[in-house]
């Protein structure tokens, strides 16, 4: 197996980033996205690749950086018109959970739910450092707009 480039790591980096910040299609067991190119679809741990009825994750460094460019664009074109479809079909709006609290007091009462109060400051504290959770609202895009959701503690996007 060859090693990866310079410029494939940065490319293959920003290929698993994108795919772990988004909706996943789900199949053969694991977390991929469908590319345009037949038989073929990303997952985060390489290229899938489907013939015959089965399938193989090929290893990134079997392909050149420009067809992986290729696929990648491929996949996140589909990904936007599977949104586009989405909206479309939906009657009504679509809520995204966010991660975005109210106050640091609220991120406190939301995770006491879940963990009790036992060092709860301590958990709360971690998770806002880590970056995992953030204190105040998001950033809306046109055609969206905020709702605050569980007993008034975090934050949600409605799509409209």
């Amino acid at each position: 197996m060859t090693k990866q480039s310079p410029a494939m790591q940065v490319l293959v980096d920003s290929i698993q980033r994108w795919l772990k910040t988004r909706e996943y299609m789900s199949g053969y067991g694991f977390p991929l996205y469908r590319c345009h190119d037949p038989g073929k679809a990303l997952c985060r741990t390489g290229v899938v690749s489907c013939a015959g009825g089965g399938c193989v994750i090929d290893a990134w460094t079997c392909f050149t950086t420009q067809y992986l460019r290729r696929l990648f664009a491929q996949a996140k074109k589909a990904y936007t018109q599977d949104r586009l479809e989405k909206l479309k079909s939906s009657k009504g709006t679509i809520i995204i959970g966010t991660s975005h609290f109210v106050s640091f007091k609220a991120a406190c009462k939301y995770y006491s739910a879940q963990e009790g109060w036992d060092g709860i400051y301590r958990l709360v504290k971690s998770k806002e450092a880590e970056g995992l959770i953030k204190i105040g609202a998001p950033l809306i895009k046109q055609g969206q707009r905020l709702k605050i959701v569980d007993n008034g503690t975090r934050y949600a996007i409605e799509e409209i």
